[in-house]
């Protein structure tokens, strides 16, 4: 099997098309169906890179403080995320403690890390290695982001909680809410953009 890198196929009829190197606000469509191809849209791109790495000193802030304190009876105890990940594992729901792990911690912090050394690579007209590649593991890695979800779940505990414990929300838990605007409006960009961006800035 051959593997083609300079063809586009459209989603709604699968007709293959020659790939094009689209300008700014340049949209391509499909000769058979008519459907919109790709569409380059350069300026949210160049919020990416800030919008990004504020994303990944706000990721670390959120694993490394505490979500939220709980006070029963007198006693309290500080939750963070890596240590309900360990709590799951020793209450034999390692598979939950993955999952999570995934959706909430790998997936969010490749996805800006990745997104940051693309943009960076293509706008300082820097070769670095595996750009390419890098990109087809942004597109693969959409559907994985659930930070939202996890907000949820925190939400749901501090209902439940409520009448049984005194909760005080942590730094780690404003951090996580931040986080999920961000990773809501990176994960919006539309990663097909990126090969666009990363050719238009050629080397």
């Amino acid at each position: 099997m051959q593997e083609l890198h300079d063809v586009v196929v459209c989603e709604y009829c699968d007709a293959i098309h020659q790939k094009t190197t689209l300008s700014t606000d340049e949209c391509a469509y499909c000769q058979r169906c008519g459907s919109e191809l790709e569409y380059f849209d350069e300026q949210p791109s160049r919020h990416l890179l800030p919008l990004s790495l504020a994303g990944i000193m706000i990721f670390i802030i959120a694993n490394a403080f505490p979500i939220l304190e709980m006070e029963i009876q007198g006693q309290s105890n500080k939750v963070t995320l890596l240590g309900s990940l360990m709590l799951l594992i020793a209450d034999d729901a390692s598979l939950v403690a993955v999952l999570v792990l995934i959706t909430t911690v790998f997936s969010p912090f490749m996805h800006m890390l990745l997104i940051s050394y693309v943009i960076y690579a293509s706008k300082k007209h820097i070769q670095l290695p595996f750009v390419n590649a890098a990109i087809h593991i942004l597109q693969a890695m959409v559907p994985w982001g659930m930070v939202e979800v996890f907000m949820l779940g925190i939400l749901v505990a501090f209902i439940k909680l409520g009448n049984l414990a005194t909760i005080i929300p942590g730094i780690a838990l404003w951090a996580f809410i931040a986080l999920s605007i961000l990773i809501t409006i990176i994960i919006s960009y539309n990663p097909k953009n990126l090969w666009h961006i990363n050719e238009s800035h050629a080397y």
